[in-house]
């Protein structure tokens, strides 16, 4: 049994993955959910596994909330997921004989995969993030959205294993997505034909620059959300600017 790290998971209505991750945390003595309103099965299936503490609680934006929802645990040492992540046994077996050190942010790959398959190429193939750290020395950056531990390079150790995302089950999954992202990013106003550029130059990057073609329609797919998601992210800002005048 691990004790000396609080694994912490946010949830919303997270009934189709959250198995997965508690399946995957059952070594841990300490399991932190922080639910922000599910109304679907996810409180009952979490009530199911006896080593979760439930707390529910508000979502406000995401790096705020999961400062929020790491204030819960009782260890100092934290390790964070979403609900649509899960632990590797290779990776726990090595988080279990882990030197911890209070200076240290310890960063982990992970393997994401869509539509039932792991993404080499297309920017989401090479995902290194800080997920195990000291909460008395460690934050997330309070940013509304891409919110990450704010630690300075030399202080961040890679693992040697991974952990696993199940980003997309369904093509509906990354619309979703794109609104959400594009009602919360912060506000930058541009005009028309440069949002056109640089959506443009996002689908290019993923797709050519970063090999997306590689992974054949899945690569499609993402280099396209890519560019939607800049597009709409910019021309709701573009609209709300052009509201707000008209308001006057």
């Amino acid at each position: 049994m691990i004790t000396n790290i609080s694994i912490v998971v946010t949830t919303f209505n997270s009934e189709k993955s959250i198995r997965y991750t508690l399946n995957s945390l059952q070594k841990f003595r300490e399991v932190i959910i922080y639910d922000t309103g599910s109304t679907d099965s996810t409180l009952e299936i979490i009530r199911q596994y006896p080593n979760t503490n439930l707390v529910q609680g508000y979502f406000s934006n995401f790096g705020e909330t999961k400062n929020r929802a790491i204030s819960y645990a009782s260890n100092s040492w934290v390790l964070v997921l979403d609900h649509d992540e899960y632990l590797n046994c290779d990776l726990v077996s090595e988080i279990a004989n882990l030197e911890l050190d209070s200076n240290i942010g310890y960063a982990i790959k992970r393997d994401n995969y869509i539509l039932g398959k792991k993404m080499r190429w297309g920017g989401v193939g090479n995902d290194w993030l800080v997920r195990i750290f000291n909460r008395d020395r460690y934050r997330f950056v309070n940013l509304p959205v891409h919110e990450y531990v704010e630690i300075d390079k030399k202080n961040i150790r890679k693992l040697q294993n991974s952990f696993s995302h199940i980003a997309v089950t369904d093509v509906s999954q990354i619309l979703e997505k794109i609104a959400r992202y594009s009602k919360m990013a912060p506000k930058k106003r541009y005009p028309l034909s440069l949002i056109l550029l640089k959506s443009l130059f996002a689908f290019l990057k993923s797709y050519i620059f970063q090999l997306g073609f590689l992974e054949g329609w899945r690569g499609l797919l993402i280099a396209v959300s890519n560019f939607n998601g800049r597009f709409y992210r910019y021309i709701r800002s573009k609209h709300d600017r052009d509201d707000s005048k008209d308001s006057h």
